[in-house]
């Protein structure tokens, strides 16, 4: 149910000093007296209700939305419609919270994240400007001085959300949360920092490609053809999301795979197995390298080809990712509730790791952190090599072009193409960086930081040291 304030009060970032111990007051918002105003004009009846059902909420949007889309011709029309916009950005503001109050609740303990990660990436809405969206023009519009629509260069989330809306296919807080979930920024974060992907993992199982298969043994792809066999059948013709699969469905998942020779002693372990496989996939969604089978590969000399090409520009790039994800990296722990106190730490923790080869749990002795746990939390060395991965990748890529004087549109066109590049040039990285560079800082005491990865990481400390 929806209180009418929500659409005039604008939940934002707040402040460190507004911020409330209380759960649920977290992001209380800021009441907008002249959008409160308006709204109470218009909906006069509605203003001093405690609640408002999910009918009445849709005959507000539906005036709302109609005031909003009025043709921009006339000046005298552009207040209001402004005002009715800045009554739908409120609303779209609660429901960009929840949405990531949702993820934070469904996947944030398991992947080190909270809603504080992610709402700086999509709750951008100040309120402080009027803005709509020119429908003929397909951009946005905002009012000057001087009541006059001139195009607004920053690209606000909310206005892309009521840009996309129709309030006769459903409601706007559906609208928000679903749209809030598939934010590019939102989730090429939730993948390269926390090795997260917003998927069930029946959504995975169901969706699974050959490409990911690859690394399962031939029980594994055997059981997961039993649950497409079953499950992918019940879903033909369905939308949104892949619910667990139905007692019924357990059962003829088992008894298809006793046919087969699989046994299991219940659902339950059949399910465990299922989950496992997911996570599998899962990986190879994250990482596409560890989908393909390099050593058999027929392009392998291609691939030692490009490894050719790009020797020489390798060591610069990486240089270049590292400086680029470190203090990105400070700067996200500086902005959580949570861990900020830890940032001036940051540098000092990886001196220690990259020059001494010191563990976790004496990383923590030395800063007098809490325990091992507090400075795996706070390092996330696995996102930190993940996030310089992937900069790494991107940067070679228009080097690949050029050394091998390919176009560039001509090539994104051909997806095959396009596709091949990518897996040889994430293959080559993989070889040459990341799997050395993983093993180090998985291993405990005593560990010896050579690899590639430590030996830029040591010079770029050094050399952030001696700037500060």
């Amino acid at each position: 149910m929806t209180h009418p304030s929500q659409y005039w009060t604008l939940r934002t970032i707040p402040n460190v000093a507004e911020v409330s111990n209380s759960q649920s007051n977290r992001f209380p918002g800021r009441e907008l007296s002249h959008v409160q105003a308006y709204f109470q004009t218009q909906f006069p009846k509605y203003t001093q209700l405690s609640q408002l059902s999910s009918t009445e909420n849709h005959q507000i949007q539906t005036v709302l939305f109609s005031q909003w889309c009025i043709p921009i011709v006339k000046s005298q029309s552009c207040e209001a419609q402004a005002l009715a916009g800045l009554c739908l950005r409120c609303y779209i503001s609660h429901g960009i919270v929840q949405a990531c109050q949702d993820l934070a609740q469904q996947f944030g303990e398991r992947y080190g994240f909270t809603d504080w990660d992610l709402l700086p990436m999509v709750l951008t809405d100040n309120g402080h400007k009027y803005l709509v969206w020119c429908w003929d023009r397909q951009m946005q519009l905002e009012m000057n001085g001087k009541g006059e629509w001139v195009t607004s260069v920053y690209p606000l989330f909310a206005i892309q959300i009521l840009a996309k809306f129709n309030p006769k296919q459903g409601s706007l807080n559906t609208w928000t949360r679903r749209l809030t979930r598939c934010h590019p920024q939102l989730q090429n974060s939730l993948r390269i920092e926390y090795g997260c992907i917003l998927r069930t993992p029946w959504s995975i199982l169901n969706g699974a490609t050959q490409s990911q298969r690859q690394r399962l043994s031939a029980r594994e792809n055997q059981i997961l053809d039993g649950f497409h066999r079953v499950y992918r059948r019940d879903r033909r013709g369905q939308r949104g999301r892949c619910p667990d699969p139905s007692p019924s469905q357990q059962r003829e998942m088992l008894d298809h795979l006793s046919q087969q020779g699989i046994c299991f002693d219940s659902a339950e372990d059949l399910l465990q197995q299922l989950l496992a496989i997911a996570d599998i996939i899962r990986q190879t969604i994250i990482n596409p390298s560890l989908g393909s089978d390099w050593e058999n590969a027929p392009e392998e000399t291609e691939s030692q080809q490009l490894m050719g090409f790009l020797e020489w520009d390798l060591i610069q790039t990486l240089k270049d990712a590292i400086a680029q994800e470190v203090p990105q990296m400070i700067h996200r722990v500086q902005k959580s509730r949570k861990y900020s106190q830890y940032a001036a730490s940051l540098i000092p923790a990886l001196k220690l790791l990259y020059f001494q080869g010191k563990s976790q749990r004496e990383i923590a002795d030395c800063l007098k952190m809490s325990n091992q746990s507090q400075v795996c939390r706070v390092l996330k060395l696995k996102q930190l090599l993940n996030g310089v991965r992937f900069k790494l990748v991107e940067k070679l890529f228009p080097k690949i072009f050029n050394r091998l004087n390919l176009d560039p549109e001509q090539i994104a066109q051909d997806i095959h193409t396009f596709d091949r590049l990518q897996q040889h040039l994430e293959q080559y990285v993989d070889e040459a960086i990341f799997q050395e560079a993983t093993t180090e800082i998985r291993a405990g005491q005593n560990r010896r930081m050579e690899s590639l990865f430590a030996q830029q990481m040591r010079q770029f400390l050094q050399q952030y040291s001696e700037g500060e």
